[in-house]
């Protein structure tokens, strides 16, 4: 999706910033291709099967009692909401490794399909090098690569634990995963 970005820096000669993430989370057109929604899907997926009931589990709750039980229910599911985000922003960051620097700016290669360069306007960069992504022209506009990196990576994990709590919560309420599910995905889309 973000790999036009290293493909023209490579071409030209050109650094950017490994802080991809706003890119991937930016606000974009609702499609079944928007990364935002991807990512989303792919958490539900993880946590399609809460509250986590086995066979074990009602000797596990009087053993450490129903308040233990829920509280690390609700840790697992931040846990899990922690390491699927840390794996999202190590992959972004990957995609940009052959030409990522580590100033805090965001770099000619991003820039130039903000403003356009000497030689090429926006628009001709784009028909040669195809995204699949837009650019976050507020992010690189307002904010340095690290504090956008950083706010988009606590409000993903928040939206994630919210989104995990959501389909617990149902699901716990209804005995039927199906419910989470179908709840889970009117916010993914939003």
């Amino acid at each position: 999706m973000s790999q036009g970005y290293t493909i023209y820096g490579m071409a030209e000669g050109k650094k950017m910033t490994f802080c991809m993430l706003p890119i991937l989370f930016q606000t974009c057109d609702i499609s079944l291709r928007a990364p935002k929604v991807l990512w989303h899907t792919g958490f539900i997926l993880l946590l399609c099967d809460a509250p986590f009931l086995y066979q074990n589990t009602p000797y596990v709750i009087m053993r450490s009692g129903r308040k233990k039980w829920w509280i690390g229910e609700c840790m697992y599911i931040f846990e899990v909401a922690f390491i699927y985000m840390l794996f999202i922003t190590i992959v972004s960051s990957a995609v940009s490794l052959p030409v990522a620097s580590l100033e805090n700016d965001w770099g000619e290669a991003l820039t130039d399909f903000l403003y356009g360069t000497d030689t090429m306007t926006v628009e001709q960069l784009l028909g040669k090098y195809m995204l699949g992504l837009g650019e976050p022209a507020r992010a690189v506009q307002m904010l340095y690569p690290f504090a956008s990196q950083a706010y988009t990576f606590f409000t993903g994990l928040a939206s994630f634990f919210i989104l995990g709590l959501l389909i617990y919560l149902i699901n716990l309420m209804q005995k039927n995963i199906l419910w989470g599910l179908g709840c889970s995905f009117c916010p993914c889309i939003s």
